[in-house]
């Protein structure tokens, strides 16, 4: 018994001085509310991260994208249409410098013809006397010399008067020789040759004179040649070369 009594005394003070030696435990809360504090700060962590961005609606979602589609729209055709306007300039590149030749030319021509215009009052009052017809012409029909073989320094017979000369020549002068028409200037031998004359006949536009000047030369031409038979009929007027 008294062994029985020193064995739970012994085991009495055993589990005392155990109990004693074991730390003091602290209120803690279950693992299952800490589970769901956790989770719960987790998910208000992927809600903060969710809602930190902001929520539109669906409409104003709609307007947005077809605002920016139509943004979008709107750059397409400004690009679309600056390379349309660049492509047109490149096509018309060579248009445009064509046109700026021409234009600078057109401005050449306008001071030209206002140069000419400021002198020609002076022209139209200066006048001179032919020596043939006595009239007091313009100018103009003293412009220039129609041969380089001329030998005057100034003109003084007038176109018409020249021309007439001509012109009488070669219809009265059948068998006339081209070498006989000489210059009408005094002390001037140079000689009117097919050009210089042709040059006169043109200035009155008489295209008959003209065709029987050129038929007079060009049987002139052909007489010269011995191989050449004129027919003998007279109206004929026509011949061939034998060989």
């Amino acid at each position: 018994m008294q062994r029985n009594l020193t064995l739970s005394r012994t085991f009495s003070n055993d589990v005392r001085f155990n109990t004693t030696l074991l730390p003091v435990r602290r209120n803690r809360q279950p693992r299952s509310i800490f589970n769901r504090t956790r989770t719960g700060r987790s998910t208000s962590r992927k809600r903060t991260a969710r809602t930190s961005r902001p929520v539109v609606p669906k409409n104003v979602d709609n307007t947005m994208s077809s605002n920016t589609l139509s943004i979008e729209n709107k750059q397409i055709h400004q690009e679309s249409s600056r390379y349309d306007e660049s492509e047109m300039k490149r096509d018309l590149s060579p248009l445009s410098q064509v046109e700026s030749t021409n234009d600078s030319i057109s401005e050449c021509s306008k001071a030209i013809v206002s140069q000419r215009r400021l002198s020609l009052p002076l022209i139209k009052n200066e006048i001179r006397e032919c020596t043939v017809c006595l009239l007091d012409q313009p100018i103009i029909e003293y412009e220039e010399r129609y041969s380089d073989q001329c030998e005057h320094s100034q003109r003084t017979i007038c176109n018409t008067c020249v021309y007439n000369n001509i012109k009488f020549l070669l219809e009265n002068l059948t068998n006339n020789n081209n070498n006989n028409i000489h210059c009408l200037e005094p002390n001037c031998k140079s000689i009117f040759y097919y050009n210089t004359i042709r040059y006169i006949i043109s200035l009155k536009d008489n295209l008959q004179l003209f065709e029987r000047y050129d038929q007079q030369i060009t049987h002139e031409h052909l007489e010269k040649i011995q191989e050449f038979v004129w027919c003998a009929y007279n109206e004929c007027g026509s011949g061939s070369q034998i060989q």
